[in-house]
C-alpha cells in the first residue's frame, strides 16, 4: 500500500471540498484504548504524523465495530472485543488530513500476536508516561478513557 503525506492528503481532500462547494460531509472514523497491564497501546505512526491509538477510516458497507475490529487487527495483528464507548469527537481540525468524526472505543485483547503493519509500530506505553501530544486528538481520548466518562464533543 502507497502511504500518502499528510499534507498530500489534506490538500486533495480541500480540493475535493472546493469541487462539492463545501458540502464534502466529514469521514466516519474509530479508534481503540486498548489498556494491559498498566499500559496503552499506541502505533508510533509511519506518516510522521507521531503516536496515535490503532484505528481508521470506516469503509462503506461496515459498521463501526466491524471497522474498529478490522483496524486493530490491521494495524496490530490483535483481534479485540469491544468492552464500552469512550466518546464521539468531531471538528474540523481534529485530523490534519481530513474532517472527520472519531468514534472511540475500549477494547480487549481476546487473540493474536502483536505485529506492526504499514501503518507504524506498535508500542505499549505506560499510562503515567504517556506522552502529553499523540496525534489527532487521542490525547483527549485517552483522558476521557482514563476518567470513566463518555464524553461527545
Amino acid at each position: 500500500m502507497v502511504m500518502l503525506k499528510p499534507i498530500l492528503v489534506h490538500r486533495a481532500f480541500e480540493l475535493l471540498n472546493r469541487i462539492t462547494s463545501g458540502n464534502l460531509p466529514p469521514f466516519p472514523a474509530v479508534c481503540a484504548v486498548i489498556e494491559s497491564d498498566g499500559n496503552i497501546l499506541l502505533i508510533d505512526r509511519s506518516d510522521g504524523l507521531g503516536l496515535s491509538l490503532p484505528g481508521g477510516i470506516v469503509k462503506w458497507g461496515e459498521t463501526l465495530e466491524e471497522a474498529l475490529r478490522r483496524e486493530v487487527e490491521e494495524e496490530t495483528g490483535y483481534q479485540v472485543s469491544i468492552t464500552r464507548l469512550v466518546g464521539i469527537y468531531s471538528g474540523p481540525y481534529r485530523d490534519p488530513r481530513a474532517s472527520s468524526v472519531q468514534i472511540a472505543y475500549a477494547a480487549t485483547i481476546i487473540n493474536g500476536q502483536v505485529r506492526s503493519s504499514h501503518e507504524g509500530i506498535v508500542v505499549w506505553t505506560p499510562k503515567e508516561s504517556l506522552p502529553n501530544i499523540l496525534a489527532f486528538d487521542h490525547t483527549a481520548v485517552v483522558t476521557d478513557y482514563l476518567s470513566g466518562e463518555v464524553k461527545i464533543f
